[in-house]
């Protein structure tokens, strides 16, 4: 969590949690109320086993904290871990992720940048694996409905064993609801989850930044982002960066602006061009305190796949692997 002035939190290559208290007390710009605040805090959370009342919110969590750890830490890691901003979000699961990620072994707070695409990095891989093993796939093949057939499932004209609906909960309540079995309780958990968007703001005319990722000071209303990441130095094109807005609500033209003035002010880059925006408007699931997810078992041979479904992550890639491991797991009970 490095800010293009040096300020922030970086932790050391030592054995956990070892790595945090020597990032506590290293933390540039901090003042020793700050760490103290923070290990006072982080302590209480340890002796209480990392949980709390599945009510309480990150904000509640973290009431003893400093103002600048507040800034400068929690409310960035809060709102790129689970989407959605502190006030709102779940301490239980926010606590999970801290207890993974900071006590768990070393190597658990790492930040990995893929080089390569998402698509080149995961399904792609995933597909010459699996057409390495053996396995058809279809690629660009809609399916209109499913329905049990005795012990088997139908998926448009083609019966099968078991079936994963690894899509979007909206499509997989959409497929559950018309294929005739009662299974409304898991449809109205699916429905009734609630969306934050992910803007990404695409600017070029940029010189390198120190790191291929800074963190920003983000305030919503005039400086929305909370990431800028340097293409150029993560395989893209030179120049280009990705001003990253989570937990988005702004429209597009507001947005634009105000992202490219806070380039100006935190980075220092000047005369930047708007290349493109993309808004993902369904992008993950709030994470509220007690939030009532779908379980991945919906019917017998009826698995749900995503990060979605009941699990210990927000809507993270590691939630939607866990996901897909459990229900690869389940396909050979």
């Amino acid at each position: 969590m490095r800010f293009a002035d040096g300020g922030g939190l970086k932790l050391p290559r030592l054995p956990a949690p070892l790595d945090l208290l020597a990032g506590i007390f290293t933390a540039r710009g901090w003042t020793w109320r700050d760490r103290s605040s923070l290990l006072r805090t982080a302590i209480g959370w340890r002796l209480a086993g990392f949980r709390c009342a599945n009510t309480t919110t990150v904000a509640d969590l973290c009431a003893g904290l400093t103002p600048r750890v507040m800034k400068e830490l929690i409310e960035p890691l809060c709102v790129s871990a689970l989407n959605t901003p502190v006030a709102q979000s779940s301490g239980e699961v926010f606590l999970r992720v801290l207890k993974d990620a900071l006590f768990s072994g070393s190597g658990g707070a790492d930040l990995l940048l893929p080089r390569a695409d998402l698509g080149a990095l995961l399904p792609d891989a995933a597909i010459q694996w699996l057409a390495q093993h053996g396995a058809e796939t279809r690629i660009g093949t809609r399916v209109r409905a499913i329905a049990p057939e005795g012990e088997r499932w139908r998926v448009d004209d083609e019966a099968f064993d078991r079936v994963v609906l690894a899509c979007a909960p909206w499509d997989a309540a959409r497929l559950v609801r018309a294929c005739g079995l009662v299974a409304d309780a898991w449809c109205e958990t699916t429905e009734a989850l609630r969306f934050e968007a992910i803007a990404t703001v695409y600017v070029r005319g940029a010189s390198p930044l120190a790191e291929p990722m800074l963190a920003l000071r983000s305030d919503p209303a005039t400086a929305p982002a909370q990431f800028a990441f340097d293409r150029g130095q993560l395989g893209g094109l030179q120049g280009v960066l990705a001003m990253v807005v989570s937990a988005n609500e702004a429209s597009r033209e507001v947005l634009e602006e105000q992202v490219i003035a806070q380039a100006a002010t935190q980075l220092g880059q000047a005369k930047l061009q708007l290349v493109q925006t993309v808004v993902e408007k369904r992008a993950t699931f709030a994470c509220t305190p007690a939030l009532a997810r779908p379980p991945s078992a919906i019917a017998p041979g009826l698995q749900a796949c995503g990060d979605y479904t009941e699990g210990p992550y927000p809507a993270t890639l590691e939630g939607a692997v866990l996901s897909g491991l459990a229900a690869a797991k389940a396909l050979h009970a």
